[in-house]
């Protein structure tokens, strides 16, 4: 399996290129001092971040891979598709799915390897390809996405053709998991449309520091992690099994994905995230909120490997999805950069 280096932090994208014009020094050496300084800064954040990943990726026993693209997988959705009428040609304009597609490859191929029918990993692709849509274009209104759950409750036709096609695709949900793994994700798919617009009527929006559990209410409903942890049993596992690990595993997947996405969110300079909105909360710099929450994600996968103890199979799931779900942020490196932190030899 490839090893990381954790020595060498190269093309860093955060840290800014030197300019190719020569201005005289007289009159830009306060400049580059600053410049300097900002880089300084900068790469000592990036060591840490670096440092926090690579210490909790031990202390949780996971290696650091990635997964080839599964080719065949992307062409299974693609015709699926095509088949259900889902939005994915360029007529469809802003309702097409189909540059997120890789996206949910990507998560259904590392994270749910596990599963053994090849039609729910297919599934659970689309899943995430159509809520990642969701995500990425109601960024600047929620015009449809409003009434999406009352249309969804009462059978009404959605505002458009990509909100339709997840109306029809949520409702094949019992194709794939049944009785209370189903309801469960319907619910959680649910409660994520309703944090599109929560996000979108509460920009700019001052914490209060005695909001104490806002940002992790926002948290859980937004990072649809029920749905996530319910794809990984198969659904021949019994749910009393695995359901008391269920509250610990959702903790535990969001704030994964906040360790894991950090980088590439102080790439793009976003201050929305949990970890930003906790920092505010606190009164603390980002960092030292990153690394308390890399404290809790261990803190979480003992748990829940510790509650699953008395099922082969459901620890065995678990396991094979955490290494899995890692790999799904290094495999997704467009997105996430994390090799730009750990270069593979």
């Amino acid at each position: 399996m490839p090893q990381f280096n954790l020595i060498q932090l190269p093309n860093l994208r955060w840290i800014p290129k030197t300019l190719s014009s020569s201005p005289s020094p007289s009159s830009t050496q306060l400049e580059r001092d600053t410049e300097q300084g900002d880089e300084n800064v900068q790469l000592k954040s990036a060591e840490s971040i670096r440092d926090v990943i690579a210490e909790l990726l031990s202390q949780c026993n996971i290696p650091y891979y990635r997964t080839p693209y599964d080719r065949d997988l992307h062409d299974l959705c693609i015709q699926e598709c095509k088949f259900k009428k889902y939005p994915i040609d360029e007529i469809h304009g802003k309702a097409s799915i189909a540059k997120y597609i890789p996206c949910g490859v990507i998560i259904a191929s590392t994270a749910y390897a596990h599963l053994k029918s090849r039609s729910t990993q297919m599934f659970i692709a689309l899943y995430t390809a159509f809520l990642t849509w969701m995500d990425d274009t109601y960024t600047k209104d929620v015009i449809g996405v409003d009434s999406f759950n009352e249309r969804f409750v009462t059978g009404q036709k959605q505002e458009n053709e990509g909100l339709d096609g997840l109306d029809r695709f949520l409702r094949e949900t019992n194709l794939h998991y049944h009785g209370i793994q189903a309801n469960i994700i319907l619910t959680a798919s649910l409660n994520f449309v309703t944090s599109t617009i929560l996000d979108f009527e509460t920009q700019g929006m001052r914490v209060s520091p005695h909001a104490k559990s806002y940002a992790t209410f926002l948290r859980i409903m937004s990072g649809i992690c029920e749905s996530y942890a319910m794809f990984t049993f198969p659904p021949e596992v019994p749910v009393k099994s695995y359901v008391q690990a269920v509250p610990e595993f959702c903790l535990g997947i969001n704030y994964f994905n906040d360790v894991l996405s950090f980088y590439k969110e102080e790439l793009a300079g976003e201050d929305g995230n949990y970890i930003s909105l906790e920092a505010s909360q606190r009164g603390q710099e980002k960092i030292p909120v990153f690394r308390d929450l890399a404290r809790d994600v261990s803190l979480c996968v003992s748990r829940v490997s510790n509650i699953l103890e008395g099922s082969s199979e459901a620890k065995a799931a678990f396991q094979s999805f955490l290494g899995g779900y890692v790999s799904f942020h290094t495999s997704y490196d467009s997105r996430y950069h994390l090799n730009d932190l750990f270069p593979l030899q």
